[in-house]
């Protein structure tokens, strides 16, 4: 419920009437959820911990981009509707607004990067904008292509910093991708009033 309260809030009542539909959790549990947890085994060897160090900063952000590498792949073999993507767009950004909340909350701080990473992909691709009127989404197909290429090549940067057991690497990626845009910044405080 709260996810769906946040993103009605920042996307509108119509968008999240359309996109955000997951009664069975299908979306969650099958695409989701089960990539992720999956995920988090990708690119770990029994020596990550001794010579890469911390990763945990990046670890739930490696396991939700899995997903995304695979999702164009089922949706060009018939295995995956566009409306199921589209729906775990909407589930993903959603996602990412809950985790605003989190900003100051040291231990949550793996999901606060998480969100903001694929916020700001998201942004990156076309998927959302802002205009003077609100937030608004286009999930064109242009755009959701878009999308997986850069959550693609953003996977490929944490692939090269885990298998180069590279702590610089890994610095380089939170440079890169985890952003606290004023867009953000802005949005982290709209979350947090509209959870209070």
């Amino acid at each position: 419920k709260e996810m769906r309260r946040l993103l009605s809030a920042v996307f509108g009542e119509e968008f999240t009437n359309s996109y955000y539909q997951d009664p069975d959790f299908r979306i969650v549990a099958g695409k989701l959820t089960a990539g992720h947890e999956v995920n988090h085994n990708s690119f770990i060897t029994p020596d990550t911990d001794r010579y890469l160090g911390n990763h945990a900063l990046v670890e739930e952000t490696k396991a939700d981009l899995g997903p995304f590498i695979t999702l164009p792949r089922q949706l060009a073999r018939g295995e995956v509707s566009i409306a199921d993507i589209e729906k775990v767009l909407a589930i993903t950004l959603a996602k990412a607004l809950r985790t605003f909340k989190s900003r100051e909350n040291p231990g949550l701080e793996p999901y606060y990067i998480l969100g903001v990473v694929e916020f700001n992909l998201m942004r990156d691709a076309g998927l959302i904008s802002k205009d003077g009127t609100g937030w608004k989404c286009d999930f064109s197909p242009e755009n959701i292509t878009r999308f997986f290429e850069l959550a693609q090549g953003a996977l490929t940067d944490l692939a090269k910093a885990y298998d180069g057991y590279s702590q610089e690497g890994l610095k380089g990626f939170i440079n890169k991708y985890f952003v606290e845009t004023p867009e953000v910044l802005d949005l982290v405080e709209t979350v947090k009033s509209i959870s209070s």
